[in-house]
């Protein structure tokens, strides 16, 4: 009995001359399978192997050596394949010297192959998983200063085994370490060999291209019977890109600590039952504690609540149970810090939800002590601002409504001093009275003005829907006279209904219109255009409108005689005036009433002046108050 296939192979006929029975045994082919197959031994190849099979025998055939071996697989009759180990010896020669038989024997070598292939794969498998993790395996000969690496460590260094064959030892790693990781690594590795103990150290190491990565090497000394080390085994890992992520996150750490400080402010975050609670730096500072010294408490709810003050308990309350369906919520409440210092806190906090259900929850807590302050004081100006702008309104009102009736006398007198002694007055006299009683005419308009001017200011009328198209009819009627005095043509578009006070809205328009008629160009044509649309966003945005709120664009546009751009903000502060009262009198309160009344309505009105055009009144107001 012999373990394995005996076959002669004819090189001249490239077939089998003879293959004993073991076949069967082995690959489950009869003597009569094989002659089946013409004994064409190729048949019995692997199909992958045949062409290496090919080179071999022809190789075999052509050379002068006696003894020959190839391994390949043959395939099984069931239908898989056996890994088999041919050795052979030329068994025959021809006239011309060749090869003309050779005698094999064929080991099976199946179980071997299927070892040395997972050993290859496993092999495969740890190299792979050392360069993905960035680490590797080293033995150290002490004695003659050899290192061993495995293919981890190449890979981190950028060398190759060639490139450090002669070379590779412990002086190699101190001469490429840094000055203090040579240092440390020779101190560590000597106490480690004298005291026989495990060693850890970290060092920066300079690789091929020039390039420091951080390493962090772990031995341990392997003893011998005697008590002696020959040998230091270990691992070594690059670390370079979590001493980087560490120091970042060190870094950014330390912004937010300072961002929280001088922001007064400090972020947390816990599960809605409050069972993982987590806090920042910053809101430790808030309530007045070292977060170097966080290890000394316990960091929970129950923690902050209890500095809040006796009233606010049940506002302190970070999490707010009783409002869980809302997305967000803020409270606000009052605390006494570890320090004694009495804060007020408001608290910004997030409900994230997994499948409907309330699962963590975010929140933001800030200073807001000095805010506070500033805002009773604010407050108490506002209230202190309100009761001097309405005494000072009440005395305007007062003053303006007393000033009428010394006035009225004094034109009264004036006209029976002209009508019973008008004939006996000398003409300086009559000048006097005639100045008298322009000055009375000119005061007279200015208390009426005045007073509409408080009246706008002092208005408690009730807002309703007002057709502006009804408004300016009103208005046409009023200023029919002059209108057709001056010659004007007004167009007019479609203009809206908002909610307004109806009589102020009046007031808006006759004053704007007037305006229009008093500085029209004497020998032009007065053209008046009012046109209406509505507000865009870019409008709101620019002038600083509440959001959400329809608003609509009004402009009153003539061709007068404009004004310069430079003083577009002055025609509307009270009794500025541009041009002398002689040429155009008035007393510089109309456009101050029609700008208070915008403003009372919540909108904005600016004006577009050009001497040689005229001038442009736009007017923003909302839809509804």
């Amino acid at each position: 009995f012999y373990p394995g296939v005996v076959y002669i192979y004819d090189t001249s006929q490239q077939k089998l001359s003879f293959i004993n029975k073991r076949v069967t045994d082995m690959l489950g082919y009869s003597i009569d399978d094989i002659k089946q197959l013409d004994n064409d031994f190729l048949k019995l190849i692997f199909n992958e192997d045949v062409d290496a099979v090919k080179a071999h025998l022809t190789s075999f055939a052509n050379t002068p050596d006696n003894d020959f071996e190839f391994d390949c697989r043959f395939n099984h009759k069931g239908g898989d394949w056996r890994y088999f180990r041919s050795k052979g010896i030329t068994l025959n020669k021809n006239e011309a010297g060749k090869t003309a038989s050779m005698l094999f024997i064929a080991e099976d070598i199946t179980d071997k192959f299927k070892s040395d292939e997972e050993i290859r794969v496993m092999r495969q498998i740890i190299n792979e998983n050392e360069q993905l993790l960035q680490f590797g395996n080293w033995v150290w000969d002490v004695k003659a200063d050899k290192l061993s690496w495995s293919e981890g460590l190449y890979n981190m260094s950028g060398y190759t085994r060639e490139e450090l064959k002669d070379s590779l030892s412990c002086e190699f790693v101190r001469e490429n370490a840094s000055l203090a990781g040579n240092e440390q690594l020779s101190a560590v590795v000597k106490k480690a060999i004298t005291e026989k103990s495990r060693f850890h150290t970290q060092l920066s190491f300079k690789a091929k291209d020039d390039t420091n990565i951080i390493v962090s090497a772990i031995g341990t000394p392997v003893v011998n019977g005697d008590g002696t080390v020959d040998k230091v085994v270990g691992t070594a890992r690059n670390i370079t890109d979590q001493i980087i992520f560490e120091e970042t996150l060190l870094s950014f750490k330390q912004t937010q600590l300072d961002r929280e400080r001088f922001m007064g402010y400090g972020s947390w975050e816990a599960n809605t039952d409050f069972s993982n609670f987590i806090a920042s730096d910053g809101m430790l500072l808030l309530y007045g504690y070292d977060p170097a010294k966080r290890g000394d408490h316990k960091i929970d709810e129950d923690f902050f609540l209890k500095h809040a003050i006796a009233e606010d308990a049940e506002k302190a309350a970070l999490l707010n149970r009783e409002n869980m369906e809302a997305d967000y919520f803020i409270t606000a409440h009052t605390i006494v810090t570890a320090s004694g210092e009495e804060k007020k806190l408001e608290n910004f906090s997030k409900i994230v939800r997994n499948e409907g259900k309330p699962a963590k929850v975010y929140g933001i807590t800030r200073d807001v002590t000095r805010l506070k302050e500033y805002e009773r004081s604010l407050e108490n100006k506002i209230k202190e601002l309100n009761r001097s702008n309405k005494e000072l309104e009440e005395f305007a009102y007062v003053a303006s409504h007393d000033l009428q009736e010394p006035l009225r006398k004094l034109m009264t007198f004036s006209e029976r001093l002209v009508s019973k002694y008008g004939n006996d007055l000398g003409d300086d006299v009559k000048m006097y009275v005639d100045r008298i009683v322009a000055a009375s005419e000119n005061m007279r308009i200015l208390i009426e003005n005045l007073l509409e001017f408080s009246r706008v200011t002092r208005a408690a009328e009730q807002y309703r829907q007002v057709d502006l198209n009804d408004v300016l009819k009103d208005v046409y009627n009023d200023l029919e006279i002059r209108i057709a005095e001056s010659n004007a043509e007004i167009n007019t578009t479609t203009l809206p209904t908002i909610e307004a006070v109806a009589s102020q809205m009046k007031q808006l328009f006759l004053n704007l219109i007037s305006n229009s008629i008093k500085f029209h160009k004497k020998d032009d044509n007065l053209n008046i255009f009012i046109t209406s649309q509505k507000a865009s966003e870019e409008d709101i945005v620019t002038h600083l409108l509440t959001p959400g709120i329809p608003y609509h664009k009004i402009t009153v546009e003539d061709n007068g005689i404009g004004f310069e751009q430079e003083y577009s903000e002055k025609i509307f502060r009270i009794f500025q005036r541009l041009h002398g009262k002689v040429e155009y009198p008035g007393s510089g309160v109309g456009l101050a009433i029609c700008k208070k009344i915008v403003e009372n309505h919540n909108g904005v009105i600016f004006a577009e002046g050009n001497p040689a055009r005229g001038a442009i009144f736009t007017i923003i107001l909302p839809e509804y108050k």
